[in-house]
């Protein structure tokens, strides 16, 4: 499969490995243009509260959308992400703004020196999400603000023909997720972490135009197949009834997305 279609969510964790950094690249551009996206990221930066020169972080940055748009609401924003390839898509992207290569467990920031912590389908990917709040609390400056975007690969929902088959492959995508419960371990975790005023809020994304998603389904599938959950023709025809289902306005997919966002006292 070629563009976004053999896209492995998965792999975001090392994506300058995969080889294939420009299939990954292709997707958070297709990804960040679909509306449902759009206002989700403008509901996480209200949550910021960004004042004028506030120093806010977007860590996990991919291609840097965020981070030019935090700039335009008057934050001194810097992008951070550990692939270098990422890294160089957004400097050329928007040249104007600041981009690090670096982990979110080590952040190239002094004690209290950031005043936002920024993430969005982030945690999701990491191997220790503990370590990377422990480390943003490190950096936030006392009153600093962390709103955190991301999914509980559990909880998808689509609508298909076959119940047991559909059951199969959306396991076998959830079990490909490093920490596929990271929504709703968010509010442990961030109290663990020792932030304050943890609030959580699901924004439910629904899907009802096939080609919003399409590039996405052929990538659950191939997880599915290669675990050997499915077979590659019950793989072809889950596929070809969604397709059936986009083509006579029947296709329906719900994605929860948990925004988590705290204080640091």
């Amino acid at each position: 499969m070629t563009g976004t279609n053999g896209t492995q969510m998965g792999y975001f964790n090392n994506v300058d490995a995969t080889g294939e950094a420009d299939r990954f690249i292709a997707f958070l551009k297709w990804i960040e243009s679909l509306p449902q996206s759009v206002g989700l990221r403008e509901s996480s930066y209200s949550l910021l509260n960004i004042q004028q020169g506030d120093v806010v972080i977007d860590v996990g940055c991919g291609t840097g959308k965020a981070v030019s748009e935090l700039s335009l609401k008057g934050a001194t924003a810097v992008g951070v992400d550990l692939s270098e390839q990422m890294i160089s898509v957004a400097k050329h992207r928007f040249p104007a703004c600041d981009f690090r290569v670096a982990k979110a467990e080590s952040l190239p920031f002094k004690d209290n020196s950031v005043n936002g912590y920024h993430a969005e389908r982030l945690f999701q990917h990491l191997a220790d999400p503990f370590q990377a709040l422990s480390e943003a609390h490190r950096v936030l400056t006392p009153g600093g603000r962390i709103v955190l975007l991301d999914q509980d690969y559990d909880m998808w929902a689509i609508d298909a023909d076959d119940m047991a088959i559909t059951r199969a492959i959306m396991r076998a995508h959830s079990d490909s997720i490093a920490n596929r419960w990271i929504g709703r371990k968010y509010h442990n975790l961030l109290l663990d972490c020792n932030f304050v005023n943890v609030s959580i809020k699901v924004q439910s994304l629904v899907y009802t135009d096939y080609s919003q998603v399409a590039p996405i389904l052929p990538s659950i599938i191939n997880v599915a197949v290669a675990t050997k959950t499915i077979t590659h023709l019950q793989a072809k025809s889950w596929l070809n009834e969604q397709e059936s289902r986009g083509e006579n306005g029947k296709f329906f997919i719900v994605m929860p997305i948990f925004v988590a966002s705290a204080i640091r006292p």
